[in-house]
């Protein structure tokens, strides 16, 4: 029998035994206190003991308790990461597959992320979630690739209350359908020297936004499909939020500052 590469056995005792190493954890635990912990067999545990010590994954102190060596730590920590994602990939298969190609977007973003499936029936109540988070606002920057008549009630709502500095960037079709419907509002907005509205010709893949408050960022991707929202994913890591401003930012740079003038003659 050909011997396995010692990275493919290891893979395999972890696949296996998984639930064992993540049971001992931080602690120092005996055999038994395993057994009840796991809810596993003491045949199954003892055969996952042997297959981590001989992996140098635990290593057992003079009073007969098991915890993690530095190895076993790494090792559980990238399998709680790796299941985490698969948990969010999961839960966002909706989402994931209404992108194209072309719109592809980092697998860091997934990873401790929490998503808001739109109802049919009513989805623009996910971003009700969005509106919870810029009641504390203190700026915040996003792209916009839709024209919702809630999206210019939600910014209003947000620069005045907060007095919160706010820069938009949206195609500029999406500017035009908002002006024929909502002109006066859309006017006034842009008259807010709070408020920077960018204008851009070519085509913005996803809305993304990036919202500071005094406690944290938070980055946020909402998906459409058919110009209705199909659901949003909300990060806080700062791979998301650098990703999302870095995002924004290079629409920002390619886009033409809207006036109150400007809408006045769309």
């Amino acid at each position: 029998m050909v011997p396995q590469p010692d990275g493919e056995a290891l893979r395999e005792v972890i696949h296996k035994r998984y639930p064992i190493l993540e049971c001992i954890g931080d602690s120092q635990k005996t055999i038994p206190e395993i057994v009840t912990d796991s809810e596993k067999s003491r045949t199954t545990v003892d055969r996952g003991i042997k297959s981590f010590k001989n992996h140098q994954l635990i290593r057992e102190s003079e009073r007969g308790q098991y915890e993690l060596t530095n190895k076993g730590k790494l090792a559980r920590d990238e399998i709680k990461d790796y299941n985490a994602f698969m948990d969010s990939l999961a839960g966002t298969t909706d989402l994931v597959c209404s992108l194209s190609d072309a719109e592809q977007i980092p697998r860091d973003i997934f990873r401790g992320a929490e998503y808001r499936i739109a109802d049919p029936k009513a989805p623009e109540t996910c971003l009700q979630h969005i509106s919870e988070i810029l009641k504390s606002a203190t700026q915040f920057q996003a792209t916009s690739t839709v024209a919702l008549t809630y999206y210019l009630d939600m910014i209003h709502n947000t620069i005045n209350r907060n007095n919160t500095k706010a820069k938009i960037i949206a195609e500029k079709d999406v500017i035009e359908s908002m002006a024929q419907m909502r002109k006066e509002d859309l006017k006034q907005l842009c008259s807010d020297d709070r408020m920077n509205l960018f204008s851009i010709d070519k085509s913005i893949p996803y809305t993304g936004w990036v919202i500071n408050t005094p406690s944290r960022e938070v980055g946020v991707l909402i998906f459409h499909s058919g110009g209705g929202i199909k659901g949003i994913l909300m990060n806080d890591s700062q791979q998301t939020v650098e990703w999302l401003r870095t995002f924004c930012d290079r629409y920002q740079s390619n886009g033409t500052l809207i006036t109150e003038s400007t809408i006045q003659g769309l």
